[in-house]
């Protein structure tokens, strides 16, 4: 059985919100959306909020968003699948105010911070091949 990840494609003015893993890199092709792995006993929207709040700090409800448009389970990557919902607001947080609380194991055994970047644009050259493709196939613009 697959892997299922869900996650939020935060739309606004400015762009999708994009987030990076702590890299060298951060060139086209490396961005990802907030999301992550569904816990047992979690629902794809529970998935949804919690990955949001651990990778960016952003709690959904408190956001002015727009309605929330669950898109559903998209074919991803061989081992793995996505479950995505839209949102647009008008008025996304500014960068700055966007922060990680979520750590892995890097390769000299130190704690690094799971995402470490942030951006808004509308330039989906900059995600993950694999997430682009998706994306684009959904057509929400």
């Amino acid at each position: 059985m697959k892997e299922v990840s869900a996650g939020l494609i935060l739309d606004s003015p400015a762009g999708i919100l994009m987030c990076h893993r702590v890299s060298k890199d951060l060139g086209p092709g490396t961005w990802d959306i907030p999301k992550g792995h569904v816990e047992p006993e979690e629902s794809m929207f529970e998935t949804m909020t919690r990955e949001l709040r651990e990778e960016t700090g952003i709690i959904l409800e408190e956001l002015q968003a727009g309605e929330i448009q669950d898109l559903g389970l998209l074919e991803y990557i061989k081992k793995k699948d996505l479950y995505l919902f839209y949102t647009y607001i008008q008025d996304p947080p500014a960068i700055e105010t966007l922060e990680c609380s979520t750590y892995f194991t890097n390769s000299a055994g130190g704690e690094t911070r799971e995402v470490g970047f942030y951006c808004y644009s509308h330039d989906l050259n900059l995600l993950y091949p694999n997430l682009r493709t998706v994306i684009e196939k959904l057509r929400i613009w």
